[in-house]
């Protein structure tokens, strides 16, 4: 069989699988969604603990930071313990940075399946689309060029494909933008107050 037959071929199938790709490709977004959601729900600390933190480290107060620290199990939180347990202020900027290394991975886990899937998720559906309308040029064409009802059901079905493709690539990408967003502004809140502590900290002068 030639290769135009083979294409023939393949888009006589239909567009149906690529339909219920899309609605797999939709599931995972929600459930990657609620994932990341759960994630950061869990992971941030609270306003008044954030003001706290914020108010004792430029307060230079690093002995009631510890204890407020002990048991908080924020990033924020994480990333000043570390920055306290280190010896010198060397160490607490390295600390720092491993901490805030394993907080971006954590948070950027998943994302990417959020930016690939609204990427392609509007070609998938232009696909089933080209199929659709290639299956009703032969529909109309077995038809000696008349409307009937299965011809209509094939352009429907192209129809809903490309508008699946977009249901689907819009909330991803939406969410992905949202949750990118939202770690950059974490990450660059924790760096901050970290490298504040550092400077505030009264470090063992062996240490320096």
């Amino acid at each position: 069989m030639s290769i135009q037959g083979q294409l023939t071929a393949f888009t006589m199938m239909g567009a149906t699988w690529v339909l219920w790709t899309l609605v797999v490709l939709s599931v995972i977004v929600v459930a990657v969604v609620l994932d990341r959601l759960v994630f950061f729900l869990l992971t941030r600390d609270k306003e008044s603990l954030r003001r706290q933190l914020t108010t004792l480290v430029a307060q230079r107060q690093t002995g009631k930071l510890a204890r407020l620290l002990a048991g908080q199990r924020g990033h924020r939180a994480r990333v000043l313990t570390a920055a306290l347990d280190a010896p010198t202020p060397d160490a607490a900027r390295e600390r720092i940075e491993t901490e805030l290394d394993r907080t971006r991975a954590q948070s950027a886990k998943r994302l990417s399946i959020l930016a690939t899937i609204g990427s392609n998720a509007p070609f998938i559906g232009l696909l089933g689309t080209v199929i659709g309308i290639i299956r009703s040029f032969h529909l109309l064409d077995s038809s000696n060029g008349q409307v009937t009802t299965a011809l209509m059901s094939e352009v429907g079905e192209a129809l809903v494909a490309t508008a699946l493709g977009m249901l689907v690539a819009i909330p991803a990408l939406i969410a992905f933008n949202v949750f990118q967003r939202l770690a950059r502004a974490r990450l660059d809140a924790m760096q901050t107050l970290a490298r504040d502590l550092v400077t505030a900290h009264d470090w063992p002068t062996s240490g320096r």
